[in-house]
């Protein structure tokens, strides 16, 4: 298990490419997780993880070439997502719960609280109505409250509830 300094601490993570469907489920449930869009080597992967103390999530195979000064790696050995949900939380302790859909699920920006009013046209029969939700003021994606967040928080709660 990686021990971090501080148990009020909350880790920021870094994936590699090939985890970016892990590094989603990250980010809904709140955590900061940068995700390469361009290929990174692992000695470009650690770099960056320890110049923004960012824990390493990694395919184990690429795992070898990362600075042995980099402490906090965690290599994942299976290509399914869940087995690499399950492998990060032996090495690191995640609530799954901590802040649900708090992050954009496409840049990782903080998600703001907005009227809807404000972002898009809506018609005219809509137009009046109030319609909170949550949006990103960096890539202007909207995330409207129903039936596939509700999906989402359902299964960030029962990878809250395994016990690893």
């Amino acid at each position: 298990m990686i021990l971090l300094t501080d148990q009020h601490t909350v880790p920021r993570l870094i994936c590699a490419q090939g985890l970016e469907d892990t590094a989603h489920w990250l980010r809904a449930a709140g955590y900061d997780v940068y995700i390469p869009y361009e290929k990174l080597s692992a000695k470009q992967l650690s770099d960056l993880a320890q110049s923004e103390q960012r824990v390493l999530i990694l395919n184990q195979n690429v795992a070898k070439g990362v600075s042995p000064a980099l402490k906090k790696v965690i290599p994942i050995k299976s290509p399914l997502v869940f087995e690499q949900i399950k492998q990060i939380g032996k090495h690191l302790k995640i609530d799954w719960l901590y802040k649900p859909f708090s992050r954009c699920m496409v840049c990782n920006t903080t998600m703001t609280m907005l009227n809807i009013n404000q972002w898009v046209k809506l018609p005219d029969d809509i137009h009046n109505k109030t319609v909170t939700s949550h949006g990103c003021p960096s890539c202007k994606r909207i995330y409207w409250a129903g039936d596939e967040v509700n999906r989402m928080v359902d299964q960030l709660q029962s990878f809250k509830s395994l016990n690893w």
